[in-house]
């Protein structure tokens, strides 16, 4: 049996998974009626060595979204800024606020008006999957062979896949991972 490079988190322990994100991509395709956010995470936070680990957050049965990036410029990626907060189920679905950074800029490159913005995602559950190995990467970030070499697609869908069965994503006995 391969050692696990992925690991599934339970929504507790995904909320704060979002402070200090970088997003990296939004996926549609990877698992029916879900969205997931394709990050690079601090492996710890305030450490002195950047360590990142890579970190998919899953909205399961995802309905809506709303994100205002109107005149953001986003040179480096989506950066989260605190941890994702969840709203009490209604009606099946919880609303998902992460907060993040989309500067705007006047003609001088200064940064016009307020920075913060949010995200808002409506889905009936969330779940996290994250990378088992870290590593330091340059100001920027890892590229796309080293964001793999922490851990791939496939890895992710594995873990997952074997994960569906079991794990809450609400903490409600009702609901599962529904993939």
């Amino acid at each position: 049996m391969a050692d696990k490079k992925v690991r599934i988190l339970l929504p507790f322990d995904v909320l704060p998974l979002a402070r200090d994100a970088k997003i990296v991509s939004l996926r549609w395709d990877l698992i029916p009626w879900s969205l997931v956010l394709d990050c690079d995470v601090p492996a710890k936070a305030g450490a002195e060595t950047p360590l990142i680990r890579r970190a998919w957050i899953i909205f399961v049965g995802m309905s809506e979204i709303s994100w205002s990036m109107k005149s953001a410029r986003l040179p480096n990626g989506v950066i989260g800024t605190d941890a994702l907060i969840a709203s009490e189920r209604v009606m099946g679905f919880c609303e998902y606020e992460l907060p993040i950074l989309t500067p705007t800029f006047l003609a001088e490159d200064g940064i016009s008006g307020n920075p913060h913005n949010k995200i808002l995602i409506r889905a009936t559950g969330i779940v996290g999957a994250i990378s088992v190995s870290e590593a330091v990467f340059d100001e920027f970030g890892p590229n796309r062979q080293q964001r793999e070499s922490l851990a791939t697609e496939e890895d992710f869908l594995q873990a997952i896949s074997a994960a569906a069965a079991t794990v809450s994503v609400t903490g409600d006995d009702n609901a599962t991972m529904g993939m």
